[in-house]
């Protein structure tokens, strides 16, 4: 499930992980409005997150129910933290939040 709030061009995405379990790679797809290049695995959401203009220009995509998940979920979880660190650092309007 995912929310999105804009306000002007700030867009946050609120994702809830125990709901996408069994689904994540499909939700993260269309929760993120995801090009159908998209190959729904970490190196690719890597290119889209790193895309010029990505999110129009400031966004935040917030991760929830992070403890809650399985344990496959869970070292998928630990994967995608890692990733996320280059793409938030390359493109200075995007945040990503991972909660409890």
């Amino acid at each position: 499930m995912e929310i999105r709030i804009v306000f002007g061009h700030f867009i946050e995405i609120i994702i809830m992980l125990r709901l996408v379990e069994e689904t994540y790679s499909l939700q993260l797809q269309e929760s993120l409005t995801l090009p159908s290049w998209y190959g729904r695995n970490l190196d690719a959401l890597y290119d889209v997150l790193t895309e010029p203009g990505f999110g129009g220009g400031r966004c935040t995509i917030c991760f929830t129910g992070c403890s809650g998940s399985g344990d496959g979920m869970q070292r998928y979880l630990e994967a995608m933290k890692q990733m996320c660190r280059a793409p938030v650092e390359e493109n200075t309007g995007l945040a990503v939040e991972f909660v409890d």
